[in-house]
This record gives C-alpha cells, structure tokens and sequence, in this order.
C-alpha cells in the first residue's frame, strides 16, 4: 500500500495516551527515525525544541535525543542557542527571546554524533485577527464511537481575517480550563477482617470523625485541556483573507466541565508554506482515522532535512510563527435543559491529572 513506502511523506508515528489498543502496522525498517518538535514564535519565550528517536511505527514513545547543539539562525546573521534542558528538550537562551515579524528563521541541528540537520528557511507573516468567538449548543453531538452514550456540547466557532496581501496560512489551536470539586474527606481505609473506616486525606481539613477542622486545600483545582486535531485554515475554498465560522472545538457538556463555568483560549497561528503542509498532512491523517483510533498526537515526514544526506527520514517539524489570541467563557447557565450533575471524585483535586493546579488562573 503506497501509504505505507519508506521515505514517503506519510509515514506515521503514533502516541496513543488512552486505553485504547494501539493501531498496529508493519514494521518497515530498523534504522532510528530523528523525529523534531518544536513551535518558535513571536511572542516572548521560553520557546522549546523537542528531539527524540523511534526505530518502529509501533513504539508508543520516542527516545530522547540528548546532547545535541541546536541554534536559531536569522537571515541577519543573528544566532541564537538552545540548551539542553534534559528529556531530549531543548530551551532558548535567552528564555526572554521571541522571534520577530518579518524575519526569516532557520533551525540548525548538530547531534552528538556529528549529523547535522536544518529546517527550511521560513518567513514570519502577520497573524492576522480573530475577530469574535462564540458557541451554540448541539444535542447528542459526541457519542466517543458509542451512540447509547451520547453527549451534548457546547460547538465553538471563530471569525477571523488575514491580510489580502499575504499567503494567510493559518493554523489554530485551543486550550480550554475548567474548574473541579472533589471530596478529599470521604477517602476510607480498610481495616484487615473488618471494615472501611473514614480516613480523610489530611489536605481535606477534616479529621476523622468527618468533623471540619481547617480549609480544605485539596478540593478545588483548575484543570486545563488542549486541542487534539490539526486545524488550518482551507484556503482554497474560502475567501484568502477571511475566514467565518470556522468550528475550532466540541466542548463535552458534563458535571465536571460545567460544575462552574468553561474558559476557551484560541489561538491563530501564521505559517509558512512548510509548516502549514505539514500540519495540513495531519489533519488529514486524523480525520481519515477518526473512527478507528483517537492519536494524541501524529508526525510525519516535515521541514527538517539531514544536510548531507537528503535520503534520511526525518519525522516532525519546527514552526516559526506569529500569534493572536481570542478568549470567552461558556457559562453553567448556557446549558440548554436540565444541568448536568457534579460527578464526586474521592480524590485529592491534584491528582486528577497532570495539569490540575490549585492556583487559580489569572484570567478566572
């Protein structure tokens, strides 16, 4: 099958981060694939590289790539360097740097073993606007491949605009953050041949006669989710400078997401041609195997190329990029009908996942 040839653009390495059982495929050759990560913009850093190795299509993670000498090279002449931060990631020195409008940048790479690699030259556009946000409720929008569970969501939609005198290549992603409440106190423990008995986590400020003593510190958390689907702007089928009601985000309707209120963060992005084919090549991936699998995230053959070897499969790519944000909140309120019930989580509210904070963010 001719998606499957070696050193064709759609070789794919997948990381499945659920229980789903991953999509298996031939193993096509043995020799490590350098795969690159990295997303330089003008806003102001740290800005990070991420370099790891995968020698199968079936390997769920990459290996990290340390000791590499990697520099950002502007066509002034400028360098700039990143260090080695650890975990095959890669930190812009200084952290305060940012890339510039209307600059051309390129990412040199020289691995501990001598090879060398360079992305292609790219030029920083304009980001353009986002000119509103909003949402409209839909009834049984998800159903995650099971249509006895269906769910509502709140469908989010964005307007934005170019400039009618550039390329207008757009790639956007979203962050959503939402607030949680757990019930730390009603954590037991199990007596041997007898019972369970009350045994609140000390963060929950009860003692175990499930008497309140002091603030709860564990109960209240901001948990924060990101996209998960390459999306660009079609600028083929669209007016090359405006683009209207582009659909950027399902959001679940739940007890959880909307125990108080939802805020969604958008962001546009302007590529360069390199960039936006690569991330056009994923979206297209994704959406072809929606209803086999759900990758967290997907690479491929990009704008990275060994400089002496131009035969080396190199997977990912590296952006450079200009930035605009949009943000709104969804309100409790919004919910068309009954209100969604606030499942209890026994659980320390850091603990629900790796993002949960108690800080709350600056923006709530």
């Amino acid at each position: 099958m001719a998606v499957f040839k070696a050193y064709r653009v759609v070789l794919i390495i997948l990381i499945i981060g659920s229980c789903v059982d991953p999509f298996k495929v031939p193993d096509l050759e043995r020799a490590p694939k350098l795969v690159v990560d990295g997303l330089i913009t003008t806003d102001p850093g740290p800005h990070k590289v991420k370099l790891t190795s995968s020698f199968s299509l079936n390997e769920l993670q990459g290996y990290p790539v340390t000791g590499a000498a990697i520099s950002i090279l502007d066509d002034l002449g400028n360098v700039v360097f990143l260090n080695d931060i650890g975990g095959g990631e890669y930190q812009v020195t200084p952290v305060s740097w940012q890339a510039q409008l209307g600059r051309s940048y390129r990412l040199r790479i020289v691995l501990a073993d001598g090879r060398q690699y360079e992305s292609v030259e790219q030029l920083i556009y304009e980001a353009g606007s986002i000119d509103s946000l909003y949402f409209a409720y839909a009834r049984n929008a998800i159903n995650a491949g099971d249509l006895a569970n269906e769910k509502d969501a709140f469908l989010t939609y964005a307007n934005t605009s170019g400039s009618a005198e550039l390329p207008n290549l757009f790639r956007w992603r979203w962050r959503g953050t939402y607030e949680i409440f757990t019930r730390p106190e009603l954590t037991q423990a199990a007596i041997p041949g007898c019972c369970l008995v009350p045994a609140p986590l000390p963060c929950s400020g009860f003692n175990t006669d499930l008497v309140p003593v002091n603030p709860c510190t564990c109960c209240t958390c901001w948990v924060t989710e990101f996209s998960r689907q390459a999306l660009v702007s079609e600028n083929e089928y669209t007016n090359a400078s405006q683009f209207k009601g582009v659909e950027i985000a399902k959001i679940p309707v739940d007890g959880l997401r909307f125990y108080n209120k939802y805020y969604i963060e958008v962001e546009q992005l302007s590529l360069d041609e390199s960039s936006y084919t690569f991330w056009k090549l994923v979206n297209a991936q994704q959406s072809g195997a929606t209803n086999i699998f759900q990758p967290n995230v997907i690479r491929m053959r990009g704008n990275v190329r060994n400089v002496t070897d131009s035969q080396e499969l190199v997977l990912g790519v590296v952006s450079f990029a200009s930035v605009t944000r949009a943000s709104m909140f969804i309100y409790q309120d919004d919910i068309e009908g009954n209100k969604p019930s606030l499942p209890i989580i026994v659980a320390d509210c850091r603990d629900y996942n790796e993002t949960s904070t108690t800080e709350p963010p600056p923006f709530w």
